[in-house]
C-alpha cells in the first residue's frame, strides 16, 4: 500500500493506494483478505459501499459477486481503480461498477487488461488503452448516466463489446440516460461510428477502435514523402 505517491499519473497524489494481493485464496474482490490496506483508513471493501481510496490490481484475475439484487464496486468521487495485466469480471447478472453522484468523476484505468461487467453507472470515466477490452453484458443503457455522466475513453486498438450492434447506436443517442463514448479522441456518433470502429460478431458485438481515415491519410502522405526522400 502506497500513500502520497502519484503512480504513472494514474493515481491522485495525497491519497492512499490499496493493493490487490490475492492472499485470501480466491478471486473475490469483496474478500478483504485479498487486499493490502496498509495505513489506509479502509478496512473492508463491500458491494455498494463507497471506496474512498485508490485501488490497484496487477497481474491478477478477479471477480465480483454481490449476491442478490443490484450490486456494484462503488468507487468514490475523485478515486480510481487501475488494472494492469489483469482481468476483472462481475460474476453476477446484476453486478457492475459505479461512481457517486454530484462530485468529481471516479476513474477506471485499463492497461493491457479486460473488464466484463453487467453495467457501469453514475459518473465513471473509463480509460481503456489499445491493449485492453471492456464488455457490458446488460442491455438498455448499460453505460448509464441518469444521475451523472459515465464516459468511455477508448484508444486505438481498444475493444468495446455490447449485446448487439444496435446497442452501440443506443448508447450514443439516448441523451440523458446513456453515457458518452470517445474513440481515439473523437466523440462517437451514429454518423461516424463505422469509421471509428471495426465491428465483429453477431451478438455480442465487439467494436475495435481503428485510426480515423484522416489519420491514415496523413500516415500515407508521410510514408510517401519518406519514400521519395530515400530515392533521391
Amino acid at each position: 500500500m502506497i500513500c502520497g505517491l502519484a503512480m504513472l499519473g494514474l493515481i491522485s497524489s495525497g491519497q492512499c493506494v490499496v493493493t490487490w494481493t490475492g492472499s485470501g485464496g480466491d478471486t473475490d474482490v469483496f474478500n478483504d483478505a485479498n487486499w493490502d490496506f496498509g495505513s489506509s483508513s479502509l478496512s473492508a471493501i463491500d458491494a455498494n459501499t463507497e471506496v474512498l481510496d485508490d485501488l490497484v490490481i496487477s497481474n491478477a484475475t478477479v471477480t465480483s459477486a454481490s449476491g442478490a439484487g443490484f450490486g456494484a464496486l462503488l468507487i468514490g468521487d475523485g478515486f480510481s481503480l487501475t488494472l494492469t495485466n489483469s482481468d476483472y469480471s462481475s460474476a453476477g447478472n446484476t453486478d457492475g461498477i459505479s461512481g457517486v453522484a454530484s462530485g468529481a468523476q471516479s476513474t477506471i484505468n485499463l492497461i493491457n487488461s479486460s473488464m466484463n461487467l453487467q453495467f457501469a453507472s453514475i459518473g465513471v470515466d473509463f480509460n481503456v488503452d489499445g491493449t485492453s477490452s471492456l464488455q457490458f453484458r446488460g442491455g438498455g443503457d448499460p453505460i448509464n448516466s441518469q444521475v451523472d455522466t459515465t464516459a468511455l475513453n477508448l484508444s486505438v486498438g481498444a475493444e468495446l463489446t455490447l449485446t448487439t450492434r444496435a446497442e452501440f447506436d443506443e448508447q450514443v443517442t439516448d441523451t440523458g440516460a446513456a453515457g458518452t463514448i470517445t474513440a481515439n479522441g473523437t466523440e462517437v456518433t451514429v454518423g461516424n461510428m463505422d469509421t471509428l470502429f471495426s465491428f465483429t460478431g453477431g451478438g455480442p458485438v465487439t467494436g475495435t477502435v481503428v485510426p480515423e481515415p484522416s489519420s491514415m491519410a496523413l500516415l500515407g502522405i508521410g510514408g510517401m514523402a519518406l519514400l521519395l526522400r530515400r530515392r533521391k
